[in-house]
């Protein structure tokens, strides 16, 4: 039986983003978002992804402040790589 999970992307507009829907909350602005969010077994984890060496993400701040999510990964060049978070198992993830 395989296991499964649902992803999703989320900005705060609420528009066409289907983790506004999940959570049944209603987002207002626009400007911050987060790149990736996996939702399994009722559990919900944020993944930011920077290009740059940057680890300000404003929209993983603003979602965690409002959802609460059980986990956040920030991937960035000077912390946790992509190719690193590639090796996780994804049950691991939750």
């Amino acid at each position: 039986m395989g296991t499964r999970c649902r992803i999703f992307s989320w900005n705060k507009s609420g528009k066409s983003f289907d983790i506004a829907k999940l959570l049944g909350l209603l987002l207002v602005r626009k400007d911050d978002e987060v790149d990736f969010i996996l939702e399994r077994r009722g559990k919900i984890i944020a993944v930011e992804v920077k290009s740059n060496d940057s680890e300000n993400s404003k929209g993983l701040e603003v979602f965690k402040n409002k959802f609460n999510p059980d986990k956040l990964y920030l991937i960035t060049n000077r912390g946790l790589s992509w190719q690193e978070f590639l090796k996780i198992n994804p049950i691991d993830l939750f």
